[in-house]
């Protein structure tokens, strides 16, 4: 977007410049057949100019837009990272207190098998 910028500032000075070098001080300032051929350059000049800060704009445009679309792009993954982040941390903890139940439970059938036989007695 910046180098778009920059050339689309460099082809408005382009452009300043034909202008400026278009209007004549004087009528009688350009003599009638080097006069004609450097106003009709310079008029070609002028209007190579407009076209091409038309483009530049266009794709300074373009550019504006692809770059709005990509932080979108990129402030959506983000928040969708933190909403994983956030799930894995939720499923860690079930995990670890699915864990913990599990210890407890052998222990408990550790503790009832280890009774059972003294009962028998």
């Amino acid at each position: 977007v910046g180098t778009l910028e920059a050339r689309l500032d460099l082809s408005a000075r382009k452009l300043e410049q034909a202008s400026v070098q278009v209007e004549p001080e004087t009528p009688t300032a350009l003599d009638e057949s080097s006069g004609a051929a450097e106003l009709d350059r310079l008029r070609t000049e002028l209007t190579v100019s407009r076209e091409q800060t038309k483009k530049l704009e266009a794709a300074r445009l373009e550019a504006r837009e692809t770059e709005a679309r990509l932080r979108k792009r990129a402030a959506n993954q983000e928040q969708l990272y933190a909403s994983l982040r956030a799930e894995l941390e939720v499923k860690k903890d079930r995990l670890r207190t699915q864990e913990e139940q599990l210890q407890r439970l052998r222990a408990l059938k550790v503790a009832v098998a280890a009774s059972e036989p003294a009962s028998d007695d």
